[in-house]
C-alpha cells in the first residue's frame, strides 16, 4: 500500500488529519523551538536547518499558529483593494453590518 502523499510531507504542520502521533510530534516540535536560545549557533533546534532558527522556522507550531492568526484578521475591500489589519478600521470603511455600503463605493457614488 502506498503511503498517502500527506504523510510524506516532512512537517506535522503540513499534514491532514490529526492522530497522537501529530499531537506528539507538535509537542515535540515545541520543546524542541523552546531550547532554541541554549544553541543559537547550531541552526534551527526544530528542523535542523541551519539557515534559520526556531524563532523563523515554518515547522515551528506556535510560530505558524501566529501566522494563521495573523492572517486571519485581515479585511480586503474588493471594490478599492484596501487592506485592514483591524476590527475597527474595517469596520469604519465596510459598516457595521452587511446592509451598509462601503466607505470607498459611496465616496465614487458622491463623484
Amino acid at each position: 500500500m502506498d503511503t498517502p502523499y500527506d504523510q510524506l510531507l516532512p512537517g506535522v504542520l503540513y499534514r491532514t488529519g490529526l492522530t497522537a502521533a501529530d499531537y506528539d510530534e507538535a509537542i515535540q516540535a515545541l520543546k524542541d523551538a523552546k531550547t532554541q536560545s541554549d544553541h543559537p549557533s547550531d541552526g534551527c533546534t526544530v528542523c535542523g536547518d541551519s539557515g534559520h532558527q526556531a524563532n523563523q522556522c515554518h515547522h515551528n507550531p506556535l510560530l505558524m499558529a501566529r501566522r494563521a492568526v495573523m492572517a486571519s484578521n485581515v479585511w480586503r475591500c474588493y471594490h478599492c483593494n484596501a487592506v485592514f489589519t483591524n476590527h475597527a478600521e474595517a469596520e469604519t470603511h465596510f459598516g457595521k453590518s452587511e446592509n451598509e455600503v462601503a466607505r470607498c463605493l459611496q465616496r465614487k457614488a458622491a463623484e
